[in-house]
């Protein structure tokens, strides 16, 4: 059971990453890497928050930028199924097709049931 401030803890990095998504889909993108920057200093390793900033990031294109954050992920957590389908998306969007597939592969390797891998194996396929 958690102790109280670690509750409240919790509910902020919520109520950050709700708000940040909120923004994002407004392509209110400085409030919404504010609200990221809240929740970073909260909890610096949460692969959820570390998702939300690679997300924004490819929403405005910051390539460069998403790989930095998988890259981080990646070496807290080598096997992050969802941080190697977000490279694979990254390698897709800059039309490396072959790094995104050789990199999905690598991901549902990990984890041939994972949602986001299998929603992303579709969408190449659509797009192929």
């Amino acid at each position: 059971m958690l102790s109280q401030p670690h509750k409240l803890l919790r509910i902020s990095i919520f109520k950050n990453l709700n708000l940040m998504e909120i923004h994002r889909f407004n392509e209110e993108y400085d409030l919404a890497l504010a609200d990221f920057e809240q929740a970073l200093v909260l909890r610096p390793n949460a692969l959820s928050v570390r998702g939300g900033l690679i997300r924004l990031y490819r929403d405005q294109e910051e390539y460069d930028l998403v790989q930095q954050e998988v890259d981080e992920v990646l070496a807290m957590l080598p096997d992050a199924v969802a941080a190697l389908t977000d490279q694979s998306w990254n390698y897709k969007l800059q039309d490396e097709r072959e790094q995104a597939w050789e990199t999905l592969h690598q991901a549902l390797a990990h984890d041939p049931n994972h949602p986001y891998a299998l929603v992303s194996r579709a969408s190449m396929y659509i797009d192929a």
